[in-house]
């Protein structure tokens, strides 16, 4: 039996469409991101910082909320001793509602940070932060995102053809859909750029079958991507992408013809996106159950390991 698990992670941050035409520019993350071919288009309320300040104690401290239009999160902290604790250097701090940058004394930027590269870091536990007064902070009501176009792109990767070229769906888009707050379009609309970590399992039910198996293993990356791009189109039915692929997964570029007995694909990232076909649930952590498209043989289907909030 062949078995092909497939992780969707995230090669960058998200990044909204105002910010995707910065960073364009950028030639550090544009390189940064070639990994990724496989790319989807969300859509959620415009996030900032609010109340943000700085706090002179020890290094230093970052104080801010959080906020959308519906949603505010509690009181969080930053330390800087912990962001940075090999600088010994003077730094300087410039706080606004969509952007963060610690610089040292010479100008360089250390680090910096959107609302969503905070979240990002936050879930993959690679920044520190302190709640005030040990309220909850539900950071994810501020990572569910409907989703409107899922791409991918063959020749090149995610960020070239969603930001070098005329991209048909994106353009579409800001085009026709309206604010969900009271802000542009362009600081609402997320670009999701991915890789897929794929794991091979062989189970062998004959003695026989070990010689033809034991080696086996995917090796078609291509095939994969156009797999994933088909399966949350059909089954997430996205509001942009003009082709369903109604026959999923039956296909001729995909991993129909690979002989595989099922196979699986999930997000491993903390986001949740949703369409009128209800929510689909990622998660970083093993231990949170993430839901997942399932294919076996001619039929394609959403399970859900988590229950929806």
């Amino acid at each position: 039996m062949k078995l092909l698990i497939n992780k969707l992670n995230l090669v960058y941050p998200p990044i909204t469409n105002q910010e995707g035409a910065w960073l364009w520019n950028v030639p550090e993350v544009r390189d940064f991101v070639k990994g990724s071919k496989l790319y989807m288009i969300g859509h959620r309320e415009e996030l900032k910082f609010i109340n943000e300040q700085f706090i002179s104690e020890g290094r230093g401290i970052i104080q801010f909320q959080l906020a959308t239009a519906t949603h505010k999160s509690p009181i969080i902290q930053i330390s800087l001793y912990h962001c940075l604790p090999d600088i010994e250097d003077e730094i300087s701090i410039e706080l606004g509602e969509k952007l963060f940058r610690i610089k040292d004394s010479q100008g360089n930027v250390l680090q910096w940070y959107t609302p969503d590269i905070l979240l990002y870091r936050y879930w993959k536990n690679q920044l520190t932060i302190r709640i005030i007064d040990d309220t909850e902070f539900n950071y994810r009501d501020f990572t569910r995102y409907e989703l409107y176009y899922v791409g991918i792109s063959k020749n090149n990767d995610s960020f070239s053809r969603l930001f070098d070229e005329s991209h048909h769906a994106r353009l579409k888009i800001l085009t026709n859909e309206y604010p969900k707050s009271s802000g542009r379009l362009t600081d609402e609309l997320l670009i999701f750029m991915f890789q897929i970590d794929k794991l091979n399992i062989n189970i062998f039910d004959r003695i026989e079958d070990i010689d033809e198996q034991i080696n086996y293993h995917t090796e078609d990356e291509i095939a994969i991507i156009a797999d994933a791009e088909k399966a949350f189109i059909k089954l997430l039915e996205t509001k942009y992408n003009e082709v369903k692929y109604k026959n999923y997964p039956n296909g001729d570029d995909g991993l129909y013809s690979e002989g595989l007995d099922r196979y699986c694909f999930y997000i491993g990232e903390d986001i949740t996106f949703y369409t009128t076909k209800g929510d689909f649930i990622g998660a970083s952590d093993v231990h949170d159950h993430a839901d997942m498209i399932f294919v076996e043989s001619e039929v394609a289907k959403v399970v859900k390991e988590t229950i929806d909030s």
